[in-house]
């Protein structure tokens, strides 16, 4: 692997209980995640709402990028404010190195999954996905190979999403011409692994698409923007560094009460 050392998390989720609205009744889940990684010296700031990633914040940029391009038309976030919860993190993180034991921190390694982003027919163009399951530490290596050779054009990732268990997981995205000659592999390197992880897709590798496999979940993303915009006015304007423009609030028929409920949860090697 690239990255070397043991590694050292501080991680805070803030999890947000959505209930109620004046026609439906609805639960949802929005969750802050941010962590500090030493001796990586890296971090992440992130927005999820059920399962689905709405925001991050990209470090280096120093700016907020949106999964959708869409939710950036009714809602901002200003990047300052997760550089600001970054550095308190790191503060945090090395008072608590110093006062630990430095007992080490169990590696969870990754389950690891396959599959195309709809079904498969030869020539038409199409994606690959790997998708990186129950891990911890924040910290993978993957490399797509065609053939046997590593691949990086067009590829793309998500970042780090939290789970409930506080363990983690990833999207990885490879565009491809399907074809009975090539063969691929997402190669995955873990802390957690004794050896790189390779899961192989091919020309005999069952036509299981994206939609399908994560269909029970989906329905869930219909509700991201009849209710989003609601949820950042009335429940982050007065305590966040958000904004949402108040006409495009008068057609929502959605009004969610919110209920903060902070973990916070140092792992330390």
């Amino acid at each position: 692997m690239t990255i070397l050392g043991v590694p050292v998390l501080g991680f805070v989720i803030t999890i947000l209980n959505l209930q109620k609205s004046w026609a439906i009744v609805e639960n949802h889940v929005i969750i802050q995640a941010e962590f500090y990684l030493s001796p990586d010296k890296s971090g992440e700031f992130m927005f999820d709402f059920d399962g689905d990633e709405i925001f991050h914040v990209d470090m280096e940029k120093r700016e907020t990028v949106w999964r959708l391009e869409e939710f950036g038309h009714f809602a901002s976030f200003e990047a300052q404010g997760a550089l600001a919860n970054i550095a308190v993190d790191k503060a945090n993180l090395e008072i608590m190195i110093k006062r630990s034991n430095n007992t080490p921190n169990t590696n969870v390694p990754p389950e690891v999954t396959v599959l195309s982003d709809k079904p498969v027919e030869l020539g038409e163009p199409n994606i690959l996905i790997c998708f990186i399951d129950k891990f911890s530490p924040p910290v993978v290596n993957v490399t797509w190979l065609r053939n046997g050779s590593p691949v990086t054009r067009g590829v793309s990732e998500t970042v780090f999403l939290p789970r409930e268990d506080h363990l983690f997981r990833k999207f990885h995205y490879l565009p491809f011409m399907p074809s009975t000659e090539d063969v691929y592999d997402c190669q995955v390197e873990h802390w957690g692994l004794d050896k790189p992880l390779l899961k192989h897709w091919g020309k005999n590798h069952p036509s299981v698409s994206f939609v399908s496999w994560f269909s029970p979940v989906m329905p869930a993303c219909a509700w991201c923007f009849g209710i989003l915009s609601s949820l950042f006015h009335s429940s982050f304007s007065s305590s966040h560094p958000w904004s949402c423009p108040t006409d495009q609030l008068s057609t929502l028929p959605v009004v969610i009460p919110v209920i903060h409920r902070s973990v916070l949860s140092y792992l330390i090697a």
